[in-house]
């Protein structure tokens, strides 16, 4: 950081100081309470858009595009997250989640397990396993969800079966490549 983006931080932090203060003297007949909760009095859809602003503005407008900028296009899956999440239908924040690693697991389970144990396991298989094993677990989840399996399993399976097969259906990985898999392979940990 430069001499006057720092200024600025440090004018910016004090002038939030500033306020807070202010507000905490000009109601402190109320103590914390009034302070921190308005007293209770602000309705809840107000506190509840104060609280998706402030958690969702900074990082959707500045922290997204930085981290897509820095880190690929992989995190651009980070709205669509987002987007579910703030869907009022979406139901609980645990079904969120076990949907989200559902996805994952069906998605990169095949690939992380492949690349770990078949020195044959290439890229062209990687990406199958990967797109194949989230298109089933989305598709388990949308049109097969009442049957009780756990989306997981079919998106697991679905994406090893595309991974072997796109794997022997296209060359083998190069030779520094499979040189690199039988090195990882061999590796004596030296401290045990």
């Amino acid at each position: 950081m430069n001499k006057p983006e720092v200024v600025v931080f440090i004018l910016y932090l004090l002038c939030m100081l500033a306020i807070g203060v202010f507000f905490f003297f000009k109601s402190r007949h109320g103590g914390e309470k009034t302070f921190f909760l308005s007293d209770r009095k602000m309705g809840a859809w107000v506190g509840a858009l104060s609280a998706g602003a402030s958690d969702m503005s900074a990082w959707v407008l500045m922290g997204l595009p930085t981290s897509v900028y820095a880190f690929g296009l992989g995190k651009v899956w980070i709205p669509v997250g987002l987007v579910i999440a703030a869907n009022p239908n979406s139901g609980s924040i645990m079904n969120l989640v076990e949907n989200a690693w559902g996805l994952f697991g069906a998605a990169f389970g095949p690939t992380i397990l492949l690349t770990l144990f078949w020195r044959r396991f290439n890229f062209a298989g990687a990406l199958a396993g990967i797109l194949v094993g989230a298109a089933a677990d989305i598709m388990w989840l949308v049109f097969l969800k009442q049957t009780g399996v756990y989306e997981i399993l079919p998106g697991f399976v679905a994406g090893t079966v595309a991974a072997f097969a796109a794997t022997m259906l296209t060359a083998p990985p190069s030779e520094s490549v499979l040189k690199q898999f039988d090195e990882s392979v061999a590796y004596v940990d030296p401290q045990g």
